[in-house]
């Protein structure tokens, strides 16, 4: 079965051990209405792109593994797919995103 985003969080959220409620959980990645993340966890709506980052930290979640599992979702077919587009035609891997995300600007 293909990890998805809703998979990933509900097993991330089983596991959490921190301090915060789901709700708490919700409210400190920016989501208004704190239901908004059971309903991504269920599946019921994607995650916006815009709250990757703040989910995984609270989360415990590489966010280039994220990041990989919402831009397969949102666009099925690879050649559509930016980081597609941008690897010249093949998916990049987490370890290639998170090294990515660490370079240095020259």
């Amino acid at each position: 079965m293909t990890e998805t985003v809703a998979s990933r969080i509900a097993q991330a959220l089983s596991s959490y051990t921190g301090p915060k409620t789901q709700t708490e959980i919700a409210l400190a990645c920016g989501f208004n209405n704190p239901n908004m993340l059971s309903m991504v966890k269920s599946g019921k709506t994607k995650l916006p792109p815009k709250r990757i980052p703040a989910l995984c930290r609270e989360l415990g979640i590489r966010p280039e593994e994220m990041l990989l599992l919402a831009m397969n979702e949102e666009h099925r077919d690879p050649e559509a797919n930016p980081l597609w587009i941008a690897f010249g035609g093949r998916m990049p891997s987490v370890h290639e995103l998170s090294e990515l995300r660490s370079a240095k600007p020259s």
